[in-house]
């Protein structure tokens, strides 16, 4: 009942920041205790889909944990979650939107995870399939566009699985679903994150070398299985502090050689002549010990964390300035880049008797 009155509240609230902290506190009471409060689970994720539709929402990345989060603990969840996850990838285009103040397309992130790792639950993988290959994926994030590539291959692998051992008529169908699926991530590979099309590279040649096998009658479709054994079990956050410490190892131990004192010494040195001030003093004119290495500025003696006074500016005599003069005219003269005044004086206009 909270819950619901929270939603009622957040739809009719105004301003984002309002609707975040509704948002947020949602999700807080329901996963408190590791979700004690949560006696239906399809209920849950509905409501976190329904926070999908909030327009604006900082909260993107919170509620995308959620939905992982739940399809990993929950197994009896799972085909529930894979039949919203296909909505919201169905949708994918609603969540491109351009303004940086939202990122609510990291819900996509979850949603092509959880399809892709519990594909089996899938009622039509090859709808989901053509739902992931849209073009407009390069338009997301990078590390959502990697997601996307990694979880094209399970799901294609899944349809493989289906269809070995069955009747060989619908090979040709599989052959043109590969083959699909290799123009579009060709098209993947311009994408404008290094890991995003590191991704789609690595699947390409997968698939290549898949339907050359295929055709040849040679895959074996274990073998595209195997790269996805293994269940994911749920971790705790302080999982770590139960994990005994290996005979040998000692933490408190340096593991490359200590600095010596030497270079704390000159360490030492540097921060303090960092905070000696650069700048020059009016009320002390004349230069303290020691030769610096240019003359007439502030400068650093050759002893560090010494700081030389610059000499006490003289007005240059008059014949320094023509003299100086004398010497930008003959530059200006010579250097080709210079814009001269190339106008000539006007000739004296002849009056001729017009007869």
């Amino acid at each position: 009942d909270i819950v619901r009155k929270l939603m009622i509240h957040m739809n009719k609230a105004e301003g984002s920041h309002y609707r975040d902290e509704l948002l947020s506190k949602i999700i807080n009471i329901c996963s408190q205790n590791d979700y004690q409060n949560i006696t239906n689970f399809e209920w849950y994720i509905s409501i976190l889909v329904e926070l999908t539709r909030l327009e604006g929402t900082k909260h993107g990345s919170l509620i995308s944990l959620q939905m992982l989060d739940v399809a990993v603990r929950v197994e009896s969840i799972r085909q529930f979650a894979c039949n919203q996850m296909t909505i919201l990838l169905e949708n994918a285009h609603m969540f491109i939107v351009g303004s940086q103040s939202t990122n609510i397309a990291e819900v996509l992130y979850a949603a092509a995870w959880i399809c892709g790792e519990f594909c089996s639950y899938l009622k039509e993988p090859e709808k989901t399939l053509n739902s992931m290959l849209n073009t407009k994926v390069t338009q997301f994030p990078g590390h959502i566009q990697s997601v996307y590539f990694q979880n094209i291959l399970k799901i294609i692998t899944h349809i493989l699985t289906q269809v070995d051992g069955e009747e060989k008529e619908k090979m040709g169908e599989m052959l043109k679903l590969i083959s699909t699926t290799i123009d579009k991530l060709e098209l993947f590979l311009l994408s404008g994150d290094v890991e995003a099309q590191e991704r789609a590279s690595v699947v390409l040649n997968v698939l290549k070398i898949a339907l050359k096998l295929i055709q040849r009658n040679e895959l074996h479709t274990s073998e595209l299985t195997a790269l996805f054994d293994g269940i994911l079990n749920p971790v705790a956050p302080k999982a770590q502090r139960k994990v005994a410490i290996p005979q040998g190892l000692d933490l408190d131990a340096w593991i490359n050689d200590p600095p010596s004192e030497s270079e704390d010494e000159i360490e030492s040195a540097l921060s303090s002549y960092k905070s000696k001030t650069l700048f020059y003093d009016h009320a002390d004119n004349h230069r303290t010990s020691g030769d610096s290495f240019y003359h007439g500025s502030n400068v650093i003696s050759p002893v560090i964390g010494t700081h030389q006074k610059s000499k006490h500016y003289e007005e240059p005599t008059a014949e320094e300035l023509e003299k100086q003069r004398e010497i930008r005219k003959q530059s200006e003269k010579i250097n080709p880049f210079y814009l001269k005044d190339t106008s000539k004086s006007s000739r004296p206009i002849q009056q001729t008797d017009i007869q």
